[in-house]
């Protein structure tokens, strides 16, 4: 017979019981000390725990366990049959802290940054260059270009690759030069283009486990990591002791590059980058922001085949599920995220009140209702009050609520400090202190049962929206570039905090939505969609939207009505069609324009949207 709601608050569901971060310092922990603080966690109302393993404190202590050891695999085996034992659950980060990567991680696989080293010549002339000792890296483009109000000419562009020679050091390879380069009359730029020799390390981890992170664009990179850092843990702990390996945030600093990017790019952009890729950091007269899309476009696509995909695809080889934090991509946010078994938020700063948190929650929750993720979880507290130990338990409940308005419906605390039972309180320096060292750790339950209580009821339930945002990536690729762009942080940018939490104030639940989202709007239960700072769409997804306007629903296009389509090629034509369409919505009044993002958006919605 079904529960009543009264007994499933009375007694909710233990799967639905927060969880919490588990640090782990140069992994410097022993059986006595991990069975006491499971028990602090079981009595605390924590269901579950993450461990992440990094720094040591201690850095000469013979006591920290070496990375991969045999008394390392011995402890987390240990650790994991005492949580199953108190039918908590266990999950892990690969490696140690993050990004991914490792002392395995050959350079050759590592996340390349790629940077231009540009030379001004005037022509008529004969031109040669010694670049030894001036760059460092490996050379993978070289271009020459005349340049007329600061812009290249896409036409005068010649690929110079095959003139650059290695220069000799008794004959050990030790440079690179440029000989009798013929340059026309006029003003050009020479750019070379290197993947340089200096690239991220993982940050602050174990001992043994310092070395490269991985290029995240890479399939094998990613299965080699996972080959190496995953499956022998599940060969030592068995399958199943882990419920979810965790993926960070990927803060991965610089990372702008792969080694495939020219096969790939031409295999699905239909033409040749290395001539252009001066647009990647110049400009190119009439072709910048579309090659920049381009570029951009096919990163994306590569980041989430090659690494999100592949990590869900090995996780579940494993018997284990995913739990992934995407934000920090440049790639396609809702695909990122909607990649993972769990899309995982997060809020760090004073978020003890409520606020729309576009960056690091909304998103990731609009993630989970597309693609129809039964799990939102949420790194919760993380700078909830600086300096450490000032935040109250009052304050951790309302920036749970903020959590749970924002559309996640599972709270992992950020978090609990592995600390000896009798020995010195320790706390990571982006933490909450939510662990048994603190003075009012013993009230913490109360706020335990809250959590489980309503995480147990958000997930008995479905979402529902009838407003849907778009997101305009196509615009953040085509403006940006090169370099590591953080997607959300640029979507929050030009959707402006204000303005959605605006919406949001008024009383108006919304999702966000991408392209292939809104290429299947009939799967969906949303009524009203709204465009703001976009400009470019690509062709199938503006005929999507006509389709959903002449089906009844309301699109409402503020500030200005998309104009353009997305890419190089056929750029005229697309942009004509993306055009034609948009003036057809407005002219037959399937579209209705505001004229700015807020007070006149607002007043639409007022006038014709239930809140």
């Amino acid at each position: 017979m079904e529960r009543t709601y009264l007994e499933q608050l009375r007694q909710p569901a233990a799967a639905a019981r927060g969880k919490t971060r588990w640090w782990w310092y140069g992994c410097r922990v022993d059986k006595d000390n991990i069975s006491y603080q499971l028990d602090q966690m079981q009595e605390a109302g924590i269901g579950g725990v993450e461990i992440q393993i990094l720094y040591a404190l201690e850095a000469g202590s013979r006591e920290n366990l070496e990375y991969f050891s045999p008394g390392f695999f011995d402890i987390l085996k240990f650790t994991g049959e005492e949580v199953h034992k108190r039918g908590m659950t266990m999950d892990l980060t690969l490696g140690s802290s993050w990004p991914f990567g490792g002392p395995f991680v050959p350079f050759v696989k590592s996340a390349p940054v790629v940077y231009p080293y540009a030379i001004d010549v005037r022509g008529p002339s004969v031109f040669s260059y010694d670049f030894t000792n001036r760059m460092a890296g490996e050379i993978v483009g070289g271009i020459m270009g005349r340049m007329e109000d600061s812009e290249m000419l896409p036409e005068t562009i010649q690929d110079i690759s095959s003139l650059l020679e290695e220069k000799l050091l008794f004959s050990w390879p030790w440079g690179t030069q440029l000989k009798n380069l013929e340059v026309p009359e006029g003003n050009y730029k020479i750019v070379i283009f290197l993947a340089g020799q200096f690239r991220e390390h993982v940050l602050m981890p174990s001992r043994g486990a310092q070395g490269y992170v991985i290029d995240h664009n890479d399939a094998e990179a990613s299965r080699f990591f996972f080959a190496q850092a995953g499956t022998p843990l599940v060969e030592r702990l068995g399958r199943g002791m882990v419920q979810s390996f965790f993926c960070d945030s990927l803060e991965l600093f610089g990372h702008n590059w792969t080694g495939k990017i020219y096969d790939e790019f031409e295999k699905r952009r239909g033409y040749s980058l290395k001539p252009y890729i001066y647009a990647l950091w110049g400009k190119v007269k009439g072709m910048t922001e579309e090659i920049r899309y381009d570029f951009h476009k096919t990163m994306s696509e590569l980041t989430i085949e090659n690494f999100f995909s592949v990590m869900t695809e090995w996780c579940h080889e494993m018997g284990s599920t995913s739990r992934i934090q995407a934000h920090g991509t440049w790639g396609d946010i809702l695909q990122a995220y909607g990649a993972a078994d769990i899309p995982e938020g997060e809020t760090f700063s004073e978020w003890d009140k409520y606020s729309v948190n576009t960056v690091h929650r909304r998103l990731a929750s609009s993630a989970g209702h597309v693609y129809h993720r039964h799990i939102i979880s949420n790194e919760s507290f993380t700078w909830l009050r600086f300096p450490r130990f000032t935040e109250t338990p009052e304050q951790i409940k309302i920036a749970a609520d903020s959590i749970f308005v924002d559309g996640m419906n599972q709270i992992v605390n950020h978090g609990y400090t592995y600390s000896q039972k009798d020995g010195e309180p320790m706390a990571f320096y982006a933490s909450s202190h939510i662990c048994h060292t603190n003075t009012w750790w013993k009230y913490y339950k109360n706020i335990g049962r809250y959590i489980n209580r309503v995480c147990d009821f958000l997930q008995r339930g479905e979402p529902v929206s009838r407003i849907c945002i778009y997101l305009p990536q196509h615009d953040i690729w085509a403006e940006n570039p090169l370099g590591d762009i953080h997607m959300c942080m640029k979507l929050e940018e030009r959707l402006e905090t204000s303005v959605i939490d605006g919406i949001a104030r008024e009383g108006y639940w919304f999702d966000y939505v991408n392209d292939d989202v809104l290429g299947r709007w009939e799967e969906y239960s949303y009524e009203t969609l709204i465009l703001m700072e976009t400009d470019r769409m690509p062709v199938k997804t503006a005929e999507s939207i006509q389709s959903f306007a002449m089906h009844g629903n309301l699109v409402i296009c503020a500030g200005r009505l998309p104009s353009q389509g997305c890419g190089l090629l056929q750029k005229d034509e697309k942009d004509k069609i993306v055009s034609t369409l948009f003036e057809e919505m407005r002219r037959q009044g399937n579209l209705i324009f505001a004229e700015n993002k807020k007070d006149a958006l607002l007043n639409i919605l007022k006038q014709r949207v239930c809140p």
